[in-house]
Protein backbone atom coordinates (compact mmCIF):
# COMPACT_ATOMS: atom_id res chain seq x y z
CA UNK A 1 0.00 0.00 0.00
CA UNK A 2 1.36 3.42 -0.67
CA UNK A 3 0.22 5.13 2.13
CA UNK A 4 1.24 1.92 4.70
CA UNK A 5 4.71 2.84 6.40
CA UNK A 6 6.55 1.04 9.66
CA UNK A 7 9.51 1.42 11.64
CA UNK A 8 8.92 -1.41 13.65
CA UNK A 9 8.23 -5.04 12.88
CA UNK A 10 4.09 -5.59 13.14
CA UNK A 11 2.05 -8.60 12.68
CA UNK A 12 -1.26 -8.54 10.56
CA UNK A 13 -3.95 -10.97 11.71
CA UNK A 14 -6.65 -11.66 9.10
CA UNK A 15 -10.43 -11.49 10.53
CA UNK A 16 -13.87 -12.11 9.11
CA UNK A 17 -16.10 -10.22 10.56
CA UNK A 18 -19.56 -11.89 12.57
CA UNK A 19 -21.88 -9.57 10.13
CA UNK A 20 -20.64 -11.00 7.09
CA UNK A 21 -21.59 -14.72 8.27
CA UNK A 22 -24.76 -16.60 8.89
CA UNK A 23 -22.88 -18.66 11.67
CA UNK A 24 -22.71 -15.19 13.74
CA UNK A 25 -19.16 -16.71 14.71
CA UNK A 26 -16.05 -14.59 13.32
CA UNK A 27 -13.36 -16.70 11.85
CA UNK A 28 -10.08 -15.56 12.43
CA UNK A 29 -7.38 -16.99 10.00
CA UNK A 30 -4.09 -18.45 10.98
CA UNK A 31 -1.57 -18.28 10.74
CA UNK A 32 -0.89 -14.20 11.26
CA UNK A 33 1.23 -12.55 8.89
CA UNK A 34 4.02 -10.86 10.68
CA UNK A 35 5.69 -7.67 8.35
CA UNK A 36 9.02 -7.11 8.42
CA UNK A 37 10.37 -3.21 8.76
CA UNK A 38 13.10 -3.58 5.73
CA UNK A 39 14.73 -0.22 4.50
CA UNK A 40 13.74 1.14 1.34
CA UNK A 41 15.35 1.74 -2.27
CA UNK A 42 15.25 4.18 -4.16
CA UNK A 43 16.38 3.96 -8.30
CA UNK A 44 16.67 7.59 -10.41
CA UNK A 45 16.57 6.54 -13.79
CA UNK A 46 17.30 7.93 -17.41
CA UNK A 47 15.11 7.07 -19.89
CA UNK A 48 15.23 3.85 -21.83
CA UNK A 49 16.23 3.79 -25.48
CA UNK A 50 15.36 1.03 -28.26
CA UNK A 51 16.93 0.31 -31.77
CA UNK A 52 19.73 3.07 -32.21
CA UNK A 53 19.43 5.73 -30.03
CA UNK A 54 21.07 6.62 -26.81
CA UNK A 55 19.85 6.30 -23.24
CA UNK A 56 18.49 9.28 -20.93
CA UNK A 57 20.32 11.70 -19.01
CA UNK A 58 19.87 12.39 -15.25
CA UNK A 59 20.90 15.69 -14.22
CA UNK A 60 20.75 16.75 -10.99
CA UNK A 61 21.62 20.48 -10.57
CA UNK A 62 21.29 23.20 -8.16
CA UNK A 63 19.31 26.72 -7.71
CA UNK A 64 20.48 29.59 -9.72
CA UNK A 65 21.14 32.80 -7.67
CA UNK A 66 20.90 35.70 -10.11
CA UNK A 67 22.67 37.75 -7.77
CA UNK A 68 24.36 36.14 -5.17
CA UNK A 69 25.72 32.20 -5.13
CA UNK A 70 23.95 29.18 -6.46
CA UNK A 71 22.80 26.45 -4.55
CA UNK A 72 24.86 23.49 -3.24
CA UNK A 73 24.06 19.86 -3.95
CA UNK A 74 24.92 17.41 -0.70
CA UNK A 75 24.86 13.78 -1.58
CA UNK A 76 25.55 11.70 1.63
CA UNK A 77 24.64 8.44 3.68
CA UNK A 78 22.84 9.07 6.58
CA UNK A 79 24.57 8.06 9.65
CA UNK A 80 24.79 4.53 11.53
CA UNK A 81 23.08 3.76 14.42
CA UNK A 82 24.53 2.66 17.41
CA UNK A 83 26.21 -1.33 16.12
CA UNK A 84 26.25 -0.60 12.49
CA UNK A 85 28.55 1.54 10.21
CA UNK A 86 27.21 4.38 8.06
CA UNK A 87 26.47 3.66 4.00
CA UNK A 88 29.16 4.11 1.31
CA UNK A 89 29.06 5.91 -1.98
CA UNK A 90 29.56 4.37 -4.82
CA UNK A 91 30.18 6.53 -8.41
CA UNK A 92 30.75 3.91 -10.97
CA UNK A 93 29.95 3.76 -14.52
CA UNK A 94 28.23 0.54 -16.37
CA UNK A 95 29.85 -2.02 -18.60
CA UNK A 96 30.43 -1.57 -22.01
CA UNK A 97 30.09 -4.06 -24.78
CA UNK A 98 31.93 -2.71 -27.35
CA UNK A 99 35.20 -0.70 -26.45
CA UNK A 100 35.77 1.19 -23.41
CA UNK A 101 33.73 1.94 -21.10
CA UNK A 102 32.30 5.15 -19.27
CA UNK A 103 34.59 7.42 -17.74
CA UNK A 104 33.65 9.64 -14.15
CA UNK A 105 34.98 13.38 -14.78
CA UNK A 106 35.04 15.59 -11.29
CA UNK A 107 35.92 19.20 -12.61
CA UNK A 108 35.27 22.76 -11.03
CA UNK A 109 33.87 26.05 -12.72
CA UNK A 110 36.26 28.56 -14.22
CA UNK A 111 36.69 31.30 -11.48
CA UNK A 112 37.68 35.19 -12.64
CA UNK A 113 40.49 34.71 -9.82
CA UNK A 114 41.32 31.39 -8.90
CA UNK A 115 39.80 28.20 -10.08
CA UNK A 116 37.71 25.94 -7.31
CA UNK A 117 39.09 23.28 -5.27
CA UNK A 118 38.80 19.65 -5.35
CA UNK A 119 39.27 18.05 -2.03
CA UNK A 120 38.89 14.69 -1.19
CA UNK A 121 39.98 13.70 2.01
CA UNK A 122 39.81 10.23 4.23
CA UNK A 123 37.37 10.34 6.91
CA UNK A 124 38.52 10.62 11.03
CA UNK A 125 39.30 7.63 12.81
CA UNK A 126 39.41 6.89 17.04
CA UNK A 127 40.73 3.50 17.39
CA UNK A 128 42.89 3.24 16.02
CA UNK A 129 43.39 7.21 14.74
CA UNK A 130 43.79 5.69 11.05
CA UNK A 131 41.98 6.95 7.68
CA UNK A 132 42.65 5.52 4.49
CA UNK A 133 42.46 7.25 0.69
CA UNK A 134 43.57 4.49 -2.16
CA UNK A 135 43.41 5.46 -5.68
CA UNK A 136 43.36 2.50 -8.12
CA UNK A 137 44.11 1.58 -11.26
CA UNK A 138 41.64 -0.12 -13.60
CA UNK A 139 41.95 -4.45 -14.15
CA UNK A 140 42.62 -5.57 -17.21
CA UNK A 141 42.76 -8.84 -18.42
CA UNK A 142 46.97 -8.40 -19.27
CA UNK A 143 47.95 -5.24 -18.26
CA UNK A 144 47.13 -3.56 -15.29
CA UNK A 145 45.43 0.58 -15.87
CA UNK A 146 47.74 3.33 -15.17
CA UNK A 147 47.15 6.10 -12.25
CA UNK A 148 48.08 9.83 -13.31
CA UNK A 149 48.73 12.63 -11.17
CA UNK A 150 48.81 15.33 -13.83
CA UNK A 151 47.77 19.36 -13.61
CA UNK A 152 46.33 21.18 -16.93
CA UNK A 153 49.06 22.90 -18.81
CA UNK A 154 49.54 26.48 -19.04
CA UNK A 155 47.06 28.25 -21.92
CA UNK A 156 49.15 31.23 -21.77
CA UNK A 157 52.45 32.69 -21.57
CA UNK A 158 52.35 32.14 -17.59
CA UNK A 159 53.88 28.73 -15.33
CA UNK A 160 51.50 25.28 -15.60
CA UNK A 161 50.78 24.59 -12.44
CA UNK A 162 53.02 21.70 -10.16
CA UNK A 163 52.39 19.04 -7.89
CA UNK A 164 53.31 18.79 -3.84
CA UNK A 165 53.46 15.42 -2.26
CA UNK A 166 53.57 16.32 1.43
CA UNK A 167 53.13 14.47 4.18
CA UNK A 168 50.60 15.71 7.16
CA UNK A 169 51.80 18.47 9.51
CA UNK A 170 51.64 17.12 13.58
CA UNK A 171 50.39 19.71 16.29
CA UNK A 172 52.35 19.92 19.23
CA UNK A 173 54.95 17.25 20.18
CA UNK A 174 53.91 15.21 17.45
CA UNK A 175 55.75 13.52 14.25
CA UNK A 176 54.93 14.68 11.08
CA UNK A 177 53.76 12.63 8.63
CA UNK A 178 56.10 10.45 6.28
CA UNK A 179 56.23 10.16 2.68
CA UNK A 180 57.00 6.97 1.07
CA UNK A 181 57.18 5.87 -2.31
CA UNK A 182 56.99 2.17 -3.15
CA UNK A 183 57.03 -0.25 -6.15
CA UNK A 184 55.06 -2.68 -6.89
CA UNK A 185 56.27 -6.41 -5.62
CA UNK A 186 55.65 -9.31 -7.51
CA UNK A 187 55.07 -13.19 -6.54
CA UNK A 188 57.17 -14.76 -9.06
CA UNK A 189 58.16 -12.07 -11.49
CA UNK A 190 60.25 -8.74 -12.02
CA UNK A 191 59.57 -6.36 -9.40
CA UNK A 192 59.13 -2.90 -10.21
CA UNK A 193 61.13 0.63 -10.23
CA UNK A 194 61.11 3.94 -9.11
CA UNK A 195 61.30 6.02 -11.90
CA UNK A 196 61.69 10.15 -11.67
CA UNK A 197 62.00 11.67 -14.92
CA UNK A 198 62.67 15.35 -15.86
CA UNK A 199 60.09 17.24 -18.36
CA UNK A 200 61.58 15.85 -21.42
CA UNK A 201 60.52 11.93 -20.10
CA UNK A 202 63.77 10.97 -19.45
CA UNK A 203 64.87 9.13 -16.78
CA UNK A 204 67.15 10.61 -13.95
CA UNK A 205 67.15 8.93 -11.27
CA UNK A 206 65.93 4.65 -11.49
CA UNK A 207 65.62 2.95 -8.06
CA UNK A 208 65.25 -0.97 -8.70
CA UNK A 209 65.68 -3.98 -7.02
CA UNK A 210 69.22 -4.39 -7.46
CA UNK A 211 70.41 -1.23 -8.45
CA UNK A 212 70.30 2.97 -8.43
CA UNK A 213 71.04 4.99 -11.03
CA UNK A 214 71.44 8.31 -11.05
CA UNK A 215 71.55 10.08 -14.77
CA UNK A 216 72.42 14.13 -15.88
CA UNK A 217 72.43 15.86 -18.90
CA UNK A 218 74.88 18.47 -16.78
CA UNK A 219 76.15 18.45 -13.33
CA UNK A 220 74.83 16.56 -10.10
CA UNK A 221 75.02 18.87 -6.79
CA UNK A 222 74.81 17.03 -3.24
CA UNK A 223 74.34 19.67 -0.72
CA UNK A 224 73.69 18.64 3.41
CA UNK A 225 72.93 20.99 6.00
CA UNK A 226 73.61 20.59 9.71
Amino acid sequence: LPDYQITVPETITAVIPVGTLTSNQSIVGSPSIRIQAMPGHAIISGGYASAQGTGGLVSLVSGQGTITSTGTIVIKSVDSGNAGVSGKLEFKTGTSSVGSSGGITLGVGQGTTNGGRIYVSAGIGESPALAYLDLGAGISLESAGSVNMKPQGSSSATTASGITVQGGEATQTGTGGSVTFKAGASSSGTKGSLLFQDGAGTNRLTVSETETVVTSGGTIDLSSTS
